[in-house]
């Protein structure tokens, strides 16, 4: 999928639309889609949820013929993936699903699921090609931190291989960034060195900050089409194999994590018209903080509930529902940290979301520290934290850390994500990195 082919992004994203509109279609009886379309408003489907949809034809768990293919062709699944099964079955098979229950099974896994996502990682950046406006030229591997991190130490929870998404409970999940850790295909070797050397400080122009956290999305955005294009080859090989109690769970993660691409498609698609001056749709917060070497953070974050109405933002399990993101970075300027979050002021929610917290903030610098500290720790994956700022923590906060920025509630409803972000996280309160 050569998403820098502007015809087929626009007719794979219309595609997907009118998908998502015949699903809509199927249901009949005016009141089950009201009811549906009520069941597409919260924040977490619970299991009555999920069988009232699954009865009405919004299928979670299995791959309908005729629906879009989840490896986002734009043909549809009996034309596409389908064709490509494995008819024999192998006895001995590994997945993620069977490796977490079974430790000794869990380091086969990652180093059969870590080969699989490298060379998926080498195929496509080896055909991907530059982002930049106008620029046809082959991707180069850019790194997302301008940071030498042989020589200052930093910490994340992010792992290269995403498949290796085991995080058990009461554990301390942040680790070692190493100068690979962030890489990606993004940029040209010119293109990228001209968005490395941008300096940005509090007066920078709003079209070099949209360029600069345009890194964000294409670093979220490659390395999960190297997710897809992995779980694809994997679910050619094995998906005849599974048990019939996995089948269920492991469609519904292929449809999770081809709805995220799907999603940052949609991003990447409106974004790129913003920075050929198409459309004005991306309003910018800038927050000037104080200064601080404890944490840096350049990513997207996932907003969840408004905090005033209670209003969902993104569903944490819907997965035919678009996730919506904005654009947070961080920069080191001489006065301070220089802060941004990037959004698509056209989309309801993301405006509700941010109209409401600012609203909350009443102006006051502390509220922002916090504000933005919670953002990056909750909300995203890339935050890194210096590690000597971090080992300051007693065992105990750093795990609790470690699940803030991981962990959500198992069930939650609207209320009780907002009592975790306001009260027990503290999104104007209780974390300030600062």
């Amino acid at each position: 999928m050569l998403i820098n082919d502007e015809k087929n992004l626009k007719l794979l994203i219309d595609k997907q639309k009118v998908y998502k509109e015949a699903l809509n279609n199927r249901i009949s009886d005016d009141e089950a889609r009201k009811f549906v379309d009520a069941l597409f408003e919260n924040y977490f489907l619970d299991n009555d949820n999920i069988n009232f949809l699954v009865s009405n034809g919004v299928n979670f768990f299995n791959i309908d013929n005729n629906e879009q293919c989840f490896c986002l062709s734009n043909k549809q699944f009996k034309d596409c993936c389908f064709k490509s099964l494995k008819k024999t079955k192998k006895k001995e098979y590994l997945t993620f699903l069977k490796a977490i229950v079974n430790k000794e099974e869990y380091p086969k896994y990652l180093e059969y699921s870590n080969n699989l996502y490298l060379k998926h990682y080498r195929a496509l950046g080896k055909d991907e090609v530059c982002h930049f406006i106008n620029c046809e030229k082959n991707a180069v591997e850019n790194n997302l931190y301008k940071i030498n991190f042989e020589e200052e130490s930093y910490l994340s929870t992010y792992r290269k291989n995403v498949f290796d998404n085991h995080f058990p409970f009461g554990e301390i999940f942040f680790n070692n960034v190493n100068n690979n850790t962030f890489n990606f295909y993004g940029f040209c070797s010119e293109h990228f060195n001209y968005v490395k050397n941008i300096d940005i400080r509090e007066n920078s122009s709003d079209s070099d900050l949209k360029l600069v956290n345009y890194s964000s999305l294409l670093f979220k955005l490659f390395n999960n089409r190297v997710y897809l294009s992995a779980l694809k080859e994997e679910f050619y090989e094995i998906f005849n194999s599974l048990d019939s109690s996995l089948k269920p769970l492991y469609v519904y993660n292929l449809k999770k994590v081809s709805n995220k691409v799907s999603s940052l498609l949609n991003l990447y698609s409106r974004y790129k018209e913003c920075l050929r001056e198409e459309n004005d749709n991306f309003k910018i917060l800038k927050f000037s903080l104080p200064k601080s070497n404890n944490f840096l953070v350049f990513d997207l974050m996932y907003p969840q509930v408004t905090p005033e109405d209670f209003k969902m933002v993104n569903s944490i399990n819907n997965v035919f529902l678009e996730e919506k993101a904005a654009l947070i970075s961080m920069f080191k300027t001489d006065k301070g940290i220089f802060s941004t979050i990037i959004y698509n002021k056209k989309d309801e929610q993301l405006n509700s979301y941010f109209d409401q917290y600012l609203k909350i903030m009443e102006g006051k610098q502390k509220n922002y520290e916090f504000f933005i500290t919670n953002c990056a720790l909750i909300l995203c994956d890339n935050i890194i934290l210096n590690k000597s700022f971090f080992e300051k923590f007693n065992e105990g906060e750093q795990i609790f850390y470690s699940a803030l920025n991981k962990f959500r509630f198992e069930h939650p409803n609207m209320g009780q994500e907002y009592l975790k972000m306001k009260f027990f996280a503290g999104f104007i309160k209780g974390n300030n990195f600062f």
